[in-house]
């Protein structure tokens, strides 16, 4: 316990010394002496939140001193004369001239702008309108190619028939007995009355498709070699003249028929 006093004592002792050693540096290097210990112990004496306080107040007493300078200059600055006043009107009204066009210059650029903006739009509208074209007229030409190898390959069918076989099977198709999706769902879009067609719109459907297979029959028939048509034609004859002549004078107005064109691979 004595030796925990001792060590306090001589702590104590110690930083006495060192501070009476410090403040000695300090007067005998000439940086500090009784008024700047004055001016320090007054410091001190003001709190922080004091010395802020204070430190407001004088400001605000430098603004309003500020303010009521400006007022009485303003107020001991003499009257405008007619001539400073008209000078004030004119460059306010310059002011708001330059305003003005300033405005206008905004409002001119806005509506190029909206132009420019509106050109491009209609320029992607007419690009657009011309790829959808060029889409429609691809798609087209493809089912123009499909059309054309599939008639093809049913005109190889039938070059591989005699004639008598190859008649049989166009009569087939004239009479209708080989069903036709197209014809099939006209039909049943037509319309009825107690479940039955009207007599001239049924009428007018089986004409259409009399045409139709007729039509197709001619172009099978118009792209087979002249022996062999005349072969099959003559098979026709024997059965049925009247059908044998009315396909030999289709075969004859078929560069007339409007829709129909004769290609070198014998196409629709």
């Amino acid at each position: 316990m004595k030796a925990l006093f001792y060590a306090i004592i001589v702590l104590a002792v110690a930083n006495f010394i060192a501070t009476v050693g410090f403040v000695g540096w300090l007067v005998q290097s000439d940086r500090l002496d009784m008024d700047r210990m004055r001016a320090l112990r007054e410091r001190l004496s003001v709190t922080v939140t004091q010395e802020k306080a204070a430190a407001e107040a004088e400001a605000k007493k430098v603004e309003e001193a500020a303010k009521a300078a400006e007022a009485a200059a303003k107020a001991a600055k003499p009257p405008l004369t007619a001539s400073e006043q008209l000078a004030a009107r004119l460059e306010a009204t310059e002011l708001d001239k330059e305003r003005l066009a300033r405005l206008r210059r905004d409002v001119e650029s806005l509506q190029q702008r909206l132009a420019d903006q509106t050109a491009q739009l209609a320029k992607e509208r007419a690009d657009l309108a011309e790829e959808r074209r060029l889409l429609a007229g691809m798609n087209s030409q493809s089912v123009d190619k499909v059309a054309q190898e599939q008639f093809v390959k049913a005109l190889n069918v039938l070059s591989s028939l005699k004639p008598a076989a190859a008649k049989s099977l166009l009569s087939q198709m004239l009479s209708g007995q080989a069903p036709d999706p197209a014809a099939a769902a006209a039909a049943a879009a037509a319309p009825s009355a107690n479940g039955r067609s009207p007599a001239p719109v049924q009428a007018q459907s089986d004409a259409k498709a009399q045409a139709e297979r007729m039509r197709k029959v001619v172009q099978y028939l118009d792209a087979r070699e002249d022996r062999v048509r005349t072969s099959i034609l003559g098979e026709f004859a024997k059965d049925d003249p009247a059908m044998a002549s009315q396909l030999l004078e289709q075969l004859r107005d078929k560069g007339r028929l409007p829709g129909t064109t004769r290609t070198a691979s014998g196409s629709p």
